[in-house]
């Protein structure tokens, strides 16, 4: 019987009518997918195979028998239909060369003797079950069939040595891409195939250094190539050539050496210089080998197939140590040679400065204060005697700054319960070590550090970085408000004790990875607390008070990547940051508006009041819970063309969410803070909008009638005073050199003292010329004082500007910073 009349007989076990049993056919081992009904009736019936599968695709059938509804768990089998046995070729490789015999092994989709025995149409009546299926081959080569083992089994093109059962094994003649296919049944269109390319001959795609780039005279070069231009590469075919070149010359000679046709080179380079490439015995500078696959005439000496070496003598290449470190600590030395480990008799030998002690196990000690070079040479057999130089600095560790701040880095001085609170502390001489921290509630007196158990609220370790600075974050949450009460009770005498928080540090001793620290180290600006090992880092005005007060810390402006508080000049469509400090409002909603001056033309008057200021940009943003408002404001174009002035002037007004006190069920937004100076007038003040969209004078005339547009222009100008915060922008775009030559003079508070440097105060004291000059720049974007062609002042200097700016302040009683900037 032939494969295609190959039958399969069933018969149903039933009950009743038999002519009542329908046979039907299912895709996959459910019901759900009926493709075939009525295949058969009654209890008996044959099916043959090849028209029953017919136009179906591979996978598994369910073949059931029932008489009212399919769907039995019992009457039913289950068939595994596949049109052909190939399931995979495999090659070892998929690139390879003319005349190179490839062995190709196919995978059969029944690979078990139990699989196999599940057969139903064998391709004879007596199988052995433990061979596999038949399988033909086909290759084309450009859509052109090359070689059927079912036609032919010759080809001029290739040679195949075995083309049936699991194994094939081809010989291509020619170079080329060539499709080969597997298959077991012809009439399947799409058979299993796999992409040989073919290539004419081997290349070097990349060679590999299996030993260092720099080498001493007598050790082995180490090269190998990692991979030809084809993946099938058989054992025998391995031989190439190599080349060699050493400070720009090739070395011929080495072509003819037996070493340079082999896939791989280990071997002393003093005897592949003498011996091979016939250089003599100067075995010192670079090299470059280079593998091809066969000999080419001028090879290139550059690319992934070449590996670059250089054979030298070995000399010191660096020394290291901290840039500084705390005097008398003991640390540990880095020196590293070119080549590394050191062999034979090479030395690394020191030059130590008077009173830096050598300890001889890798570590020097350092006795006192200043800056010392270290120096390192190496001697032995084939080696230089230079020097290595290092620098670092000794002294004894400074306290060069510590403060309680919020999370832009500005100082806080004040905070709530449930409040986070970050630190910074900055240690010169301790950089990249690790401190102890401890937060205390200051107690009566200095003894109370003696009393961690009841002072103490919580200890930390910190690594300082690079520069000595680490920093750290509290949280007043329930757990010190609990040690708080219990360290400082309410009494009838004293219901409402002041709460100050400070924080100690303990420097580290003995070994700290490669600094050991003395014991018995000091720290400058640092006060020790007698009896312990705490250092006191914090000034009494420095201290975290703890209050149940909301308010407004401060208001800033500041660079667009948050750093620090905007000083200079700006230009439109440059992006900032705005900052609103507060404590004890932290998940409350606070209203920010940005506001500018409104045009001369369009100051209405009406109730008596006249409007000055207006907001050109609303934010309605919840408090974090560090008390920190962080937001982003753009001076765009559109809020700069009809400005009057250029620079610009932009100020931050802040208002605070709350219940109508009219009405529960409504909310309202009332004023908590800006960046306005109150300038006294008589008869005028300023009064907000009650939707806080704009601020405006309150004034009236001696004679009530209204003000002329000149009368509130000076109204403006004598009540109007941005603190020295506000934005000042400049229409267009300015360059960086026109930023840096107009710094606006940033007033020192205690909230940002510590990052302000260079800058002094102009309270109760007389400007400088200098001073004078910041102020006009900072105003008019340049250093011009009178630029009026119809100005008559004969003496136009900044000398004359500055006496009469004194002497003004003086007769007026004018002696604060913001009062002087106002005027």
């Amino acid at each position: 019987m032939s494969v295609a009349e190959a039958k399969l007989q069933l018969k149903a076990t039933y009950k009743g009518d038999p002519t009542k049993i329908t046979w039907a056919i299912f895709k996959g081992d459910g019901v759900k997918d009926k493709v075939k009904t009525f295949v058969g009736i009654g209890a008996n019936i044959v099916f043959t195979l090849d028209k029953l599968f017919r136009d179906l695709e591979e996978g598994v059938y369910r073949i059931e028998a029932y008489a009212n509804k399919a769907g039995s768990d019992k009457c039913f089998i289950l068939i595994e239909y596949i049109k052909d046995h190939v399931e995979g070729i495999t090659a070892p490789g998929k690139t390879l060369l003319k005349n190179t015999p490839i062995p190709l092994t196919l995978k059969f989709k029944a690979s078990s003797l139990v699989e196999k025995q599940k057969i139903l149409n064998p391709a004879s009546l007596n199988p052995i079950y433990e061979t596999s299926p038949i399988a033909s081959w086909r290759v084309t080569c450009k859509n052109a069939v090359i070689f059927n083992s079912q036609i032919s089994s010759e080809s001029n093109l290739i040679k195949v040595e075995t083309k049936t059962g699991a194994l094939g094994i081809f010989t291509f003649k020619n170079p080329d891409e060539y499709q080969v296919e597997a298959y077991t049944s012809p009439n399947d269109s799409s058979p299993i195939k796999t992409t040989l390319t073919v290539l004419e001959s081997l290349g070097v795609n990349t060679v590999k250094g299996t030993c260092n780039q720099l080498l001493r005279y007598n050790e082995s070069l180490k090269v190998e190539v990692s991979k030809f231009n084809v993946e099938f590469l058989p054992a025998n075919a391995t031989k190439m050539q190599w080349y060699l070149q050493k400070d720009g010359i090739r070395l011929t000679a080495f072509e003819n050496a037996a070493i340079s046709k082999e896939k791989s080179i280990n071997k002393p380079i003093n005897q592949i210089l003498y011996y091979d490439a016939r250089g003599g015995n100067n075995y010192f500078g670079k090299y470059v080998i280079e593998g091809y696959g066969k000999p080419a005439n001028e090879p290139l000496f550059n690319g992934s197939d070449c590996f670059f070496f250089e054979v030298i003598r070995n000399a010191i290449d660096k020394v290291k140590l901290p840039e500084s470190i705390p005097k008398g600590a003991k640390v540990k030395i880095e020196t590293v040679a070119r080549i590394m480990p050191l062999v034979g008799d090479e030395k690394i030998n020191l030059e130590l400065p008077n009173d830096v002690v050598d300890n001889h196990d890798g570590t020097i000690t350092f006795n006192s204060e200043g800056e010392f070079e270290i120096a390192a040479y190496l001697t032995g057999e084939q080696t230089l005697d230079i020097k290595a130089t290092t620098k670092i600095k000794v002294a004894n560790p400074e306290v060069k700054r510590a403060l309680w701040a919020y999370g832009t880095g500005y100082k806080r001085t004040e905070t709530g319960y449930k409040e986070e609170t970050h630190a910074f502390v900055e240690i010169a001489g301790l950089e990249n070590q690790s401190i102890t921290i401890k937060v205390w509630v200051r107690g009566a007196g200095g003894s109370f550090y003696l009393e961690p158990a009841t002072y103490m609220l919580e200890e930390k370790k910190i690594a300082l970085n690079d520069k000595g600075i680490g920093s750290f974050k509290i949280s007043t949450d329930d757990k010190y408000k609990e040690k708080i009460k219990k360290a400082l009770p309410a009494t009838t005498e004293t219901p409402n004790p002041n709460i100050s928080l400070t924080f100690t540090v303990e420097i580290p001793t003995g070994s700290q990875g490669t600094i050991t620290l003395p014991d018995d180290m000091a720290i400058k600006n640092g006060k020790p607390v007698v009896g312990t090992k705490f250092i006191e880092v914090l000034d009494s005005n420095e201290e975290l008070a703890v209050t149940s007060d909301k308010k407004i810390k401060s208001i800033f402006f500041a660079k667009e990547d948050g750093k620090s508080v905007q000083q200079t000049l700006t230009h439109q469509d440059k992006s900032h940051k705005i900052w609103v400090h507060t404590v004890n409002m932290q998940e409350e909603e606070l209203r920010v508006d940005v506001m500018s001056l409104t045009h001369s033309d369009c100051m209405e008057e009406k109730n008596g009041i006249i409007t000055v200021l207006q907001s050109i940009q609303e934010f309605k943003e919840k408090v974090g819970s560090d008390g920190l408002l962080e937001l982003s404001f753009t001076p765009e174009e559109k809020y700069l063309t009809d400005a009057e002035t250029n620079p610009v002037r932009f100020t931050i007004q802040v208002s605070r969410k709350v219940k109508d006190p009219n009405d529960d069920k409504k909310e309202v937004y009332v004023f908590e803070d800006d960046q306005l100076a109150e300038m006294p007038y008589p008869n005028a003040s300023l009064v907000r909008s009650p939707d806080m969209k704009t601020i405006g004078i309150k004034a009236t005339k001696k004679d009530e009638t209204p003000f002329t547009k000149e009368e509130k222009i000076t109204l403006r100008k004598q009540l109007i005073c941005f603190k020295n915060t506000a934005l000042i922008v400049e229409k267009g775009i300015l360059t960086e050199e026109a930023i840096d030559n107009c710094t606006v003079p940033v007033m020192v508070d205690l909230e940002m003292a510590e990052l302000i440097k260079g800058k002094s105060c102009y309270c109760n004291k007389d400007l400088t010329e200098e001073e004078v000059k910041d102020l006009i720049k900072a105003v008019n974007g340049k250093d011009t004082i009178w630029g009026s062609q119809n100005c008559n002042i004969d003496d136009k200097s900044y000398a004359s500007l500055t006496f009469q700016l004194n002497a003004m302040f003086r007769k007026y009683g004018l002696n604060e910073c913001i009062q002087k900037i106002a005027f």
